[in-house]
Protein backbone atom coordinates (compact mmCIF):
# COMPACT_ATOMS: atom_id res chain seq x y z
CA UNK A 1 0.00 0.00 0.00
CA UNK A 2 2.53 2.42 0.67
CA UNK A 3 4.50 1.67 -2.36
CA UNK A 4 2.09 1.88 -4.54
CA UNK A 5 1.67 5.05 -7.19
CA UNK A 6 -0.97 7.42 -6.68
CA UNK A 7 -2.57 6.59 -9.40
CA UNK A 8 -3.24 2.88 -8.78
CA UNK A 9 -3.66 3.60 -4.63
CA UNK A 10 -7.05 5.90 -6.37
CA UNK A 11 -8.01 2.67 -8.96
CA UNK A 12 -8.25 1.14 -5.33
CA UNK A 13 -9.92 3.93 -3.49
CA UNK A 14 -6.99 4.00 -0.99
CA UNK A 15 -5.30 6.86 -2.20
CA UNK A 16 -6.96 9.34 0.57
CA UNK A 17 -6.88 6.99 3.84
CA UNK A 18 -2.95 6.19 2.75
CA UNK A 19 -1.84 9.91 2.31
CA UNK A 20 -3.45 9.99 5.81
CA UNK A 21 -1.35 7.61 7.49
CA UNK A 22 1.67 8.67 5.90
CA UNK A 23 1.12 12.13 7.10
CA UNK A 24 0.76 10.56 11.23
CA UNK A 25 3.56 10.42 12.35
CA UNK A 26 4.73 14.52 10.98
CA UNK A 27 1.14 15.43 12.50
CA UNK A 28 2.25 13.58 16.00
CA UNK A 29 5.58 15.44 16.10
CA UNK A 30 3.92 18.83 15.17
CA UNK A 31 1.32 18.36 18.07
CA UNK A 32 4.17 17.87 20.96
CA UNK A 33 5.95 20.63 19.59
CA UNK A 34 2.43 22.29 20.05
CA UNK A 35 1.92 21.21 23.36
CA UNK A 36 5.50 22.00 24.65
CA UNK A 37 4.69 25.72 22.95
CA UNK A 38 1.60 25.97 24.91
CA UNK A 39 2.13 23.89 28.32
CA UNK A 40 2.03 26.86 30.41
CA UNK A 41 -0.97 28.14 29.19
CA UNK A 42 -2.99 24.84 29.08
CA UNK A 43 -1.62 24.28 32.83
CA UNK A 44 -3.41 27.75 33.63
CA UNK A 45 -6.66 26.88 31.41
CA UNK A 46 -7.16 23.47 33.23
CA UNK A 47 -6.59 25.29 36.61
CA UNK A 48 -9.40 27.65 35.75
CA UNK A 49 -11.38 24.85 34.91
CA UNK A 50 -11.02 22.86 38.06
CA UNK A 51 -11.61 26.76 39.90
CA UNK A 52 -14.97 26.47 37.84
CA UNK A 53 -15.57 23.19 39.07
CA UNK A 54 -15.41 24.53 42.84
CA UNK A 55 -14.53 21.51 44.22
CA UNK A 56 -16.10 18.61 41.80
CA UNK A 57 -14.40 16.85 39.79
CA UNK A 58 -14.60 17.51 36.12
CA UNK A 59 -15.47 15.17 33.68
CA UNK A 60 -13.20 15.18 30.59
CA UNK A 61 -15.03 13.85 27.74
CA UNK A 62 -12.68 13.24 24.38
CA UNK A 63 -14.54 12.57 21.18
CA UNK A 64 -13.91 12.48 17.51
CA UNK A 65 -15.32 10.21 14.75
CA UNK A 66 -13.46 7.25 12.94
CA UNK A 67 -9.57 7.43 13.17
CA UNK A 68 -10.30 11.21 15.45
CA UNK A 69 -11.99 9.02 17.94
CA UNK A 70 -9.15 6.67 18.13
CA UNK A 71 -6.77 8.84 19.72
CA UNK A 72 -9.56 9.73 22.66
CA UNK A 73 -9.54 5.76 23.35
CA UNK A 74 -5.61 5.89 23.30
CA UNK A 75 -5.02 9.25 25.76
CA UNK A 76 -7.79 8.04 27.79
CA UNK A 77 -5.85 4.82 29.52
CA UNK A 78 -2.58 6.52 30.10
CA UNK A 79 -4.42 9.55 31.75
CA UNK A 80 -6.49 7.43 33.84
CA UNK A 81 -2.60 5.81 35.05
CA UNK A 82 -1.19 9.04 35.40
CA UNK A 83 -3.25 11.96 35.08
CA UNK A 84 -5.00 13.91 38.11
CA UNK A 85 -7.71 11.71 38.60
CA UNK A 86 -8.73 13.48 42.17
CA UNK A 87 -9.66 16.24 40.04
CA UNK A 88 -10.74 15.01 36.55
CA UNK A 89 -12.37 11.70 35.05
CA UNK A 90 -11.83 10.78 31.64
CA UNK A 91 -13.53 9.36 29.44
CA UNK A 92 -13.90 8.41 25.13
CA UNK A 93 -17.08 9.00 23.41
CA UNK A 94 -17.63 8.93 20.06
CA UNK A 95 -18.72 12.38 18.36
CA UNK A 96 -21.84 10.71 16.31
CA UNK A 97 -23.11 8.64 19.70
CA UNK A 98 -22.92 12.56 21.70
CA UNK A 99 -24.57 14.20 18.60
CA UNK A 100 -27.10 11.32 18.13
CA UNK A 101 -27.88 11.47 21.95
CA UNK A 102 -26.24 14.32 23.90
CA UNK A 103 -28.52 13.59 26.88
CA UNK A 104 -27.44 10.09 27.52
CA UNK A 105 -24.01 11.38 27.53
CA UNK A 106 -23.84 15.16 28.84
CA UNK A 107 -24.54 15.43 32.28
CA UNK A 108 -26.62 19.56 32.78
CA UNK A 109 -25.53 19.67 36.10
CA UNK A 110 -21.43 17.96 36.07
CA UNK A 111 -18.61 19.99 35.40
CA UNK A 112 -17.73 18.81 31.84
CA UNK A 113 -14.98 20.00 29.73
CA UNK A 114 -14.83 18.18 26.00
CA UNK A 115 -12.17 17.76 23.69
CA UNK A 116 -13.00 17.25 20.50
CA UNK A 117 -10.35 15.40 17.67
CA UNK A 118 -10.80 16.01 14.33
CA UNK A 119 -8.17 16.16 11.09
Amino acid sequence: MFTAEKEELEQLGAEITTREIRQQPELWQETVTLYHENQTALENFLKEVQAKAQGKRTRVIFTGAGTSQYVGDTVVPYLRAHGDTQAFSFESIGTTDIVAKPEDYLIKDEPTLLVSFAR
